[in-house]
């Protein structure tokens, strides 16, 4: 992960409730125990502020950094969209969006492809996605955002074909995500043993794990479309994965905040 995203990471998952801003040589000490050296620090800080990602108030050793509001959006992109919440009682109802936007508004093409993937719309061919319908609120949110309404069609449908499992093979590879869920248990079931097994870890540990468990956890949850359970093979993993996920994060998540006080204290 490039030195830029991580340092959004840190905002999105540690620095952002700080209303104050957040100390450099916090975000230093930060760094470095992700095997970051202080200059590479200092130059990915210089770079997203010159594209606009951070904001800094003071100047020298009193300056604090914070978010810009293209920050936050970029940082937003870091945690899935707490939307995708599969519905309990699908009415096998599918919501289709379907739009043709000209090379002159590409930037608001690009934003709005990005945000239904964000929320798991599948692309059956340019300029039309699918989901499982329960979604359309954040997409007419964020079309009112861009001022598409008029661009962009959407409808609810059914589906008629012989086996909508075809569908769902083409929208989403699920034998993928299936894999990249495995992944993920498999690289933190023992670490999370081993941790249970042993006093609480100090609180550079704990702040290192826990960022990183959240990042692999993330990328992990992008990829899945969160498809209703009418759709998904018996043996899903996708709950087993949160279940870890949840108690390996309670298990960090206090000494992983006590440090980032700490760091904040001592900046």
């Amino acid at each position: 992960m490039r030195t830029a995203d991580l340092i959004l990471a840190l905002f999105t998952f540690y620095f952002r409730p700080v209303a104050e801003g957040f100390p450099i040589s916090g975000l230093i000490r930060a760094l470095d125990l992700l095997g970051i050296s202080e200059d590479g620090a200092r130059c990915a800080v210089s770079r997203l502020k010159r594209e606009g990602w951070l904001a800094q108030d003071g100047q020298g050793t009193r300056g604090v950094y914070r978010l810009s509001q293209e920050g936050e959006r970029r940082a937003a992109g870091l945690v899935p969209s707490e939307n995708l919440v599969p519905p309990a009682n699908w009415d096998r109802t599918w919501h289709i969006v379907s739009y043709w936007l000209p090379e002159t508004k590409r930037p608001w093409r690009d934003d709005l492809r990005d945000h239904l993937q964000a929320l798991g719309y599948g692309r059956l061919n340019p300029g039309t996605y699918l989901a499982p319908s329960g979604r359309e609120g954040a997409v007419r949110a964020r079309l009112a955002e861009l001022g598409l309404e008029k661009a962009v069609h959407s409808f609810r449908a059914r589906y008629d074909g012989a086996e909508e499992g075809q569908l769902v093979g083409l929208l989403w590879d699920l034998s993928a995500i299936d894999q990249r869920y495995r992944s993920f248990l498999a690289k933190y079931q023992p670490i999370y043993q081993q941790f249970r097994e042993l006093p609480q870890a100090p609180g550079h540990v704990s702040f290192v794990g826990h960022l990183y468990l959240n990042l692999d956890y993330a990328e992990v949850l992008a990829l899945d479309p969160r498809l209703p359970a009418e759709l998904l093979p018996d043996d899903w993993p996708a709950a087993e994965a949160a279940r870890l996920f949840a108690e390996y994060q309670d298990y960090l998540h206090g000494p992983a905040r006590e440090f980032v006080t700490e760091l904040l204290a001592t900046g």
